[in-house]
């Protein structure tokens, strides 16, 4: 019993490892782009915080997975099915409210953030790129 919290949680903290480190190196290739580095550099930091936001929502539905592991094991394949479908249908409604709330505050959330003038293209190409590429 005691082996089990390593085995998940030793992969669920190397995929946020390498979240992470993926995060530092286009931070890293982000900063050398000329004469845009800086103001490109500050509309990722706006648009983080967003982009967090709608990824928790994802790791919301993604904790059903232990119901599915657990009707699996008890060899309920019908029950493991339809969490999988609930999940799946719950996933797709998040992400299309998160994308379409996030299209209508999007500029009122980021002009909270003061941006200066030459960085206010950034953010919102940043995230319109991140939703509707990412999510939908």
């Amino acid at each position: 019993m005691r082996m089990a919290l390593p085995s998940v949680a030793v992969p669920s903290v190397a995929v946020q490892l390498v979240n992470l480190l993926c995060g530092i190196v286009d931070r890293i290739h982000i900063g050398h782009i000329p004469q845009l580095g800086t103001d490109a550099l500050a509309g990722v930091g706006l648009t983080n915080a967003l982009i967090i936001l709608v990824a928790s929502f994802a790791q919301l539905v993604g904790g059903g997975a232990p119901l599915v592991s657990i009707a699996l094991g008890r060899g309920d394949r019908e029950r493991a099915q339809h969490l999988l479908g609930n999940g799946l249908v719950l996933l797709l409604g998040f992400s299309v409210v998160c994308a379409g709330v996030c299209a209508l505050v999007m500029r009122p959330v980021l002009m909270l953030m003061r941006p200066r003038p030459t960085t206010w293209a950034l953010p919102l190409t940043t995230c319109a790129s991140t939703f509707w590429e990412r999510r939908l």
